[in-house]
């Protein structure tokens, strides 16, 4: 089509659309939806899902490894032998403690580290300062609301005394974590016996891999130290905004069948006026391109109103996230790639809604269309044979996505998995569909023994 042709068809499109407002409205709504879930779902997901980053920071702080003894000689010093001489180890203590109150006792977890050391990140002060010595600890909050205490009181620990409280410290991966966490001494102490976990710092540009005599210390009962690296502990970034794509694609596709329907009956009940553009001289692709140019301009408008109801609501869900997770959350961040995925995924399922009413429209004889008549009907047996074949595909390939997830253990087949099971969905899906002409022909037959209301009922 030239450009006066599509000037044209656009603007018969948009008077069909402003005729029939209420159709028009459902198949906005219908795309706006799902655009809206999966927008707002995957831009929440991001903020809330921790990245590899946090996760090994969390574990190992700012140290390039991670040093776990395994034998009674297993010491400090006996770590920075194997080590460059300009590295750094300290010790850290993750231990069960118990917090007396009156009448009752509560469990906590004692730690003990460094936190402007190696262990930053690991804990975050929040306010007041690090405990200092043993007469002092740093507490969470919810320790702190337990024991009713604030900065300058103190706490009863058993086996430790009433320490101060000098400060109030937050894990960031765990909000109601009762954490009371000791001076660095007590780390110290236990390392002397083999006992606490080390971080080490590697000197500047040095692979912690080429440590061949680290790995290879051993004794006759094993290894001395287990280590880990940063690249090691580091797993790949979760990824869940895939699933959301996955469902919404599945929710956009039940909503192009009922949009291809509304199509449908928006095109029966202006056959005349495309039987009349067609006597005018309208060819078949301009007919059809009427019924798209609608779907299109009904989808874009899905598509735009669906991101931006999706975007506003996860930005009014950002100030609560840190309360339903649990863990402080960075704020929402605004995806462009997946924002253009699920609004083409939107108008992609509009357009896809308006192609068999675009065929329709485009193959209807004139004389049929000017007189208003239903042009006759293919045979349902047609439709039941794809239908049949769209099952049998949809059941492998479903089969065979579910297999691979099965045995994916090392995420290799992850996301050919989640495409066999979306195309088996759509084709399943689609495929039932196909085979409905010809179970609703198998009604007739009863049709005809029923009561009257019911007879036409049924027929219909």
């Amino acid at each position: 089509m030239n450009g006066a042709s599509s000037r044209a068809v656009i603007r018969i499109a948009r008077r069909n659309i402003a005729r029939s407002r209420w159709r028009s409205l459902l198949v906005i709504v219908l795309v706006a939806l799902p655009v809206a879930a999966m927008v707002g779902a995957t831009t929440i997901l991001q903020a809330v899902t921790p990245t590899a980053a946090q996760r090994v920071t969390c574990q190992m702080g700012a140290a390039d490894l991670l040093v776990l003894p395994t034998q009674p000689g297993a010491t400090i010093d006996a770590l920075q032998v194997l080590l460059p001489s300009t590295s750094r180890v300290e010790p850290f203590t993750i231990a069960d403690g118990r917090l007396i109150l009156p009448g009752t006792g509560a469990s906590v977890t004692l730690r003990s580290m460094d936190l402007n050391g190696l262990a930053r990140g690991m804990i975050t002060l929040t306010d007041g300062r690090a405990p200092r010595d043993p007469g002092e600890v740093a507490v969470t909050l919810a320790v702190a609301r337990l024991a009713g205490v604030g900065l300058g009181g103190s706490i009863n620990l058993q086996g430790l005394g009433s320490p101060t409280v000098v400060g109030l410290v937050e894990d960031r991966f765990d909000l109601k974590a009762r954490v009371v966490l000791r001076d660095v001494s007590a780390a110290v102490a236990a390392a002397a016996q083999g006992q606490a976990t080390l971080l080490v710092g590697l000197p500047s540009g040095m692979d912690p891999s080429s440590l061949d005599r680290l790995t290879g210390a051993t004794t006759s009962q094993g290894p001395l130290f287990l280590l880990t690296t940063r690249g090691q502990a580091t797993d790949t970034d979760a990824t869940p905004s895939a699933g959301i794509i996955v469902l919404g694609g599945l929710a956009l596709l039940e909503a192009a069948l009922v949009a291809s329907a509304a199509f449908a009956v928006g095109i029966r009940r202006r056959q005349r006026d495309l039987g009349l553009l067609a006597a005018a001289g309208a060819e078949p692709r301009h007919l059809a391109g009427t019924v798209l140019a609608e779907g299109l301009l009904l989808g874009g408008s899905g598509a735009v109103i669906g991101t931006l109801v999706g975007l506003a609501g996860a930005v009014a869900a950002s100030p609560w996230l840190d309360q339903l997770t649990d863990r402080r959350n960075p704020a929402v961040v605004i995806a462009p790639g997946l924002i253009l995925v699920a609004g083409g995924f939107g108008l992609m399922a509009t357009l896809v809604a308006a192609l068999v009413p675009a065929w329709t429209a485009a193959h209807v004889p004139v004389l049929a269309a000017l007189s208003g008549r239903r042009p006759a009907q293919a045979p349902a047996r047609r439709t039941l044979r794809l239908g049949l074949v769209l099952i049998g595909l949809a059941i492998a390939m479903t089969a065979t996505g579910a297999t691979l997830r099965l045995h994916d253990t090392d995420g290799s087949s992850g996301t050919l998995s989640i495409v066999l099971l979306f195309a088996g969905a759509i084709l399943g899906t689609l495929g039932f569909g196909a085979c409905s002409p010809w179970l609703l022909e198998r009604l007739e037959s009863p049709a005809a023994r029923l009561p009257l209301a019911s007879r036409i009922a049924l027929r219909d």
